[in-house]
């Protein structure tokens, strides 16, 4: 969703400080994006599947929005991996 560019000086900074690791910040960067990403989906999946027609059914639905979340969440580690993995390449040079 954001990306951490912004944060490189600062994290570089602090991890040759030794304050913290830099799993930790992405980890503490992906904890307080849940909020967000839920409420987000949750708008996108609210008009999604009845503008899709899909089965008019709670459980359905809870079941939809579940798969789209889970989804959701593994993309955004999967992109906040990428970017550590970046982080420390520019860290170690």
């Amino acid at each position: 969703m954001w990306s951490v560019a912004d944060d490189a000086g600062v994290v570089r900074r602090e991890r040759i400080a030794g304050i913290y690791r830099l799993s930790a910040y992405f980890l503490s960067v992906l904890t307080t994006e849940i909020p967000v990403v839920i409420v987000i989906v949750t708008m996108y999946v609210t008009v999604s599947y009845w503008m899709a027609k899909l089965i008019p059914s709670a459980l359905n639905f809870v079941a939809h929005w579940a798969t789209i979340l889970a989804f959701f969440f593994a993309c955004q580690v999967y992109s906040r991996e990428c970017e550590r993995r970046q982080q420390l390449d520019l860290i170690s040079k």
